[in-house]
């Protein structure tokens, strides 16, 4: 059962994802969005965002972590350190997502995927032999990371299920790093299984870095078409510059028919965002 923090965030990520659900403007102020943040330096949505979600299944599956692991973190770093992880690793998961995502302006998303997933690994760098599930299957903890890393690589690549893969990395790498800054002697007697969990992220992270074009690749393409090709910088350009023409004309139709006064707060951002680079 989650602590008194715990307690508190949970409740909190319930008001707000309410709110959310009943009112789209408020939702599409406090989402992650990229432009939102790159473009309008919006950076309060690397926040907010942690606390919406797109419905109440959502909002189920992301918060059982509180539940399961949630107590058993907040008993051992203390309130304020767990409060401290839990954002700080949603934060970091939102900020991961920023970077990977930077040639897709128009993404959009929510969820405290980034959050739970620090607290999960903070666990996994402080206590590598306890006991975790993975799918309903119990191992090692140390074991359940180095497959969650492995599985959400696998994800980003995919580009599949609508999931935000790159917020549970970042939040993983947050989570690790702040659990182990503030029990720095858990580094020295797990090394070696921290290290296990890390090397598959930090080669991906390269070579994110160095080779962003080949970041999105199907695993999985439909019998019967062609294998799917690598975008490079050039296609990624071009696919948002057309992602973006669309919008302004569906804008500028909108307008047509309702006016100005039909337009959402986002679509008069992104009117003037246009508007200013001709």
């Amino acid at each position: 059962m989650p602590g008194y923090i715990g307690l508190g965030l949970l409740i909190a990520t319930f008001i707000v994802t309410y709110q959310g659900l009943r009112h789209t403007l408020l939702m599409e102020r406090y989402q992650f969005w990229v432009d939102g943040v790159r473009v309008h330096r919006d950076y309060k949505r690397l926040f907010t965002s942690i606390f919406l979600h797109m419905s109440w299944g959502h909002f189920v599956l992301n918060v059982l972590g509180i539940f399961f692991i949630g107590g058993m973190m907040e008993a051992t770093l203390g309130p304020v350190a767990f409060a401290l992880l839990y954002l700080a690793s949603g934060v970091g998961g939102n900020a991961l997502l920023l970077w990977l995502k930077r040639y897709e302006p128009g993404y959009t998303t929510m969820g405290a995927t980034g959050a739970i997933s620090g607290v999960l690994f903070a666990a996994v760098a402080l206590f590598p032999q306890s006991t975790m599930m993975l799918v309903f299957i119990p191992m090692k903890a140390w074991f359940f990371g180095l497959a969650f890393m492995i599985l959400t690589i696998w994800g980003i690549r995919s580009g599949r299920g609508g999931v935000a893969y790159e917020a549970h990395l970042g939040g993983a790498l947050a989570g690790m790093m702040i659990g182990l800054l503030l029990q720095p002697q858990a580094l020295t007697a797990n090394w070696i299984y921290i290290t296990a969990v890390t090397v598959p992220a930090l080669v991906f992270l390269y070579i994110a870095a160095r080779k962003p074009q080949l970041l999105h690749v199907d695993l999985f393409p439909s019998s019967g078409r062609q294998p799917a090709r690598v975008l490079n910088l050039e296609d990624r350009y071009n696919s948002d510059k057309k992602i973006r023409q669309e919008e302004i004309d569906r804008i500028l139709d909108k307008i047509h028919r309702k006016g100005m006064g039909g337009l959402t707060a986002r679509e008069r951002q992104l009117l003037k965002e246009y508007s200013a680079k001709g």
